[in-house]
């Protein structure tokens, strides 16, 4: 109901006139407006269970004057409505959606605005105080008091409904790309970019924005499927690079279309601690694609390329971050490690131009059919993320490890970061001294280091901390998220192996002035339900879950 079209504007009433004002206001207003409509609307207002409804849809607790200085507002200067303050939560909510059904010139940030007003303003409605509100107003006129809460309630989710009907309307007067940048950038703001739960509007906005763009995704989910089956099939047909680049770039291209659209969703579903399975299906499609054209071709930069763009896109996915994270660390440093021996070798090629030796007494073949007399054919190891490089194993100085899962994810060890974490280590002492104890807990700002306080070093979780906090040398560090952990076993597997829930002390370490913070015991999730292979499982780590939540990880 909108307030224009509410009874008690109908009829020029307030919620403190009773019955028989009611009624001479209705002979009134029928000598200047169509009678029936006067005629009905006396009706519901006389009538103590359908007044309900226009009591909660009007302006309860304004006075007759205020209440005509922002309807005279509403109808000639909308926009002046967002100023209005000192309002009660359903009163603001009643403008504002009555002021955004009258806008006539605004773009997606002026609907973004409104929508998020409107949003917090519906959160912040107590159907006990409105109750109050209303049954004073109905002492004043002599209807009976609302003694039944749940009617209440019920009546504030029928404004729900409306708000969000108004919402739809507005957003539907946007073009398609102004569309999704309003939801978009009225998702981000409620939400702190996923960070935190956002009002219930805002999610059924999105869930209303979900349906409405499922035949855009499963259309694009379908196109970027082919993409990625052709390009896998040039690859294999040992296509040049100059027909795969183009190829490569419109799926990276249509890929960033998609998350467009999707990055609303994928921004709400993170506020709840979930993950779009529809990301996560893109995302899997095109990683896939590139361990296959690293594993299998050796075609480092194109992988590097697609998991940069697996980066940038869907960095709201948590699930799909953390993997990516790991991969693009990893090509960065097989990267290096060819730029370093391509290095060395035009050196070497220069030493023996001068010395006229031919022969490079340090260089490898990888045994083929030309050279594999006596000797045996080396398998490419299967399993993880670019794993399984027969042409490279043998000719760069390094290892690929693989940690197991339902899918496999690549971990890379290596002696550079290992000196990474030395590096930290050597500044230990100072980062421990234990000055002052506090007991407020400081918000973690850029330069954060996560310690074991078990083992005095830096933890590898660090390589997990997103790039804006992550400390790059031992002089940046400001802060230490220091734990001391224990596992305690909550159960066992078919095969006698224990399950471990993990539990950590958390402290923050201000290292400016030493100052010590106890943020508490945190527990992590159980160790999964079910395993395959041997050995024991954990569940999640504490101080993982709390660096994800404080947006550091």
């Amino acid at each position: 109901m909108d307030l224009l079209e509410n009874p008690f504007h109908i009829l020029a009433a307030s919620p403190r006139d009773n019955r028989r004002r009611i009624m001479e206001l209705a002979d009134e207003r029928s000598l200047l407006l169509d009678s029936s409509k006067c005629m009905e609307s006396r009706s519901e207002l006389t009538n103590p269970r359908k007044r309900l409804s226009a009591e909660v849809a009007w302006l309860p607790g304004i006075g007759p004057q205020l209440a005509g200085e922002v309807l005279l507002l509403l109808e000639s200067s909308p926009t002046d409505l967002l100023a209005v303050d000192k309002l009660s939560s359903i009163v603001r909510a009643n403008l504002l959606a009555a002021g955004l059904a009258r806008l006539t010139d605004y773009n997606a940030d002026d609907v973004a605005k409104w929508i998020l007003e409107i949003a917090w303003a519906f959160e912040n409605i107590n159907p006990e105080e409105l109750s109050m509100i209303i049954n004073k107003e109905r002492v004043v006129s002599g209807f009976p008091e609302v003694t039944d809460l749940s009617a209440i309630e019920a009546e504030i989710q029928e404004r729900r409904r409306y708000y969000r009907k108004v919402i739809k309307s507005a957003l539907n007067n946007l073009s398609a790309k102004e569309l999704v940048e309003a939801v978009t950038s009225a998702v981000k703001s409620a939400t702190d970019n996923g960070e935190n739960h956002g009002p219930i509007l805002i999610a059924d906005l999105v869930d209303s924005y979900e349906v409405e763009a499922q035949g855009f995704f499963e259309k694009e989910e379908s196109n970027i499927k082919a993409m990625v089956e052709r390009l896998r099939a040039a690859v294999d047909a040992e296509q040049p690079d100059s027909v795969l680049a183009p190829m490569a770039n419109q799926l990276i291209q249509v890929a960033k279309n998609w998350d467009n659209v999707a990055q609303p969703i994928q921004i709400s579903t993170k506020s709840r601690g979930l993950n779009h399975n529809a990301s996560r299906r893109i995302a899997e499609l095109v990683r896939n694609l590139a361990i296959h054209m690293f594993n299998e071709h050796g075609k480092l930069d194109f992988s590097r390329q697609l998991t940069n763009m697996l980066q940038e896109v869907f960095a709201e996915v948590g699930e799909v971050a953390e993997r990516t994270a790991e991969d693009a660390d990893a090509l960065e440093n097989i990267a290096e490690q060819q730029a370093r021996k391509q290095h060395k070798k035009r050196a070497a090629s220069s030493t023996r131009v001068s010395t006229g030796k031919n022969r490079d007494p340090d260089s490898r073949q990888l045994p083929s059919k030309d050279n594999a007399s006596g000797s045996k054919s080396v398998k490419p190891v299967s399993g993880g993320l670019f794993s399984g490089i027969t042409k490279l194993l043998l000719a760069i100085p390094w290892q690929l490890y693989l940690v197991g899962g339902v899918i496999g994810y690549f971990y890379y060890q290596n002696t550079m970061k290992d000196r990474v974490i030395d590096s930290f280590n050597g500044k230990m002492d100072y980062y421990l001294t234990r000055g002052a104890d506090l007991n407020s807990i400081p918000r973690l700002a850029p330069g954060v280091l996560p310690v074991d306080l078990k083992t005095r070093a830096v933890d590898r979780m660090y390589f997990q901390l997103k790039d804006g906090y992550k400390p790059k040398s031992a002089d940046d560090v400001s802060s230490v998220v220091a734990f001391k952990c224990s596992d305690e076993v909550v159960g066992s597997y078919s095969d006698g192996a224990s399950g471990y829930q993990k539990s950590c002390d958390i402290y923050v370490i201000e290292v400016s002035n030493h100052t010590w913070s106890y943020v508490g015991n945190f527990t992590g999730t159980g160790p999964p339900n079910s395993k395959k292979g041997s050995g024991s499982r954990t569940g999640s780590h504490p101080v993982n879950d709390y660096l994800r939540k404080a947006g550091v990880m």
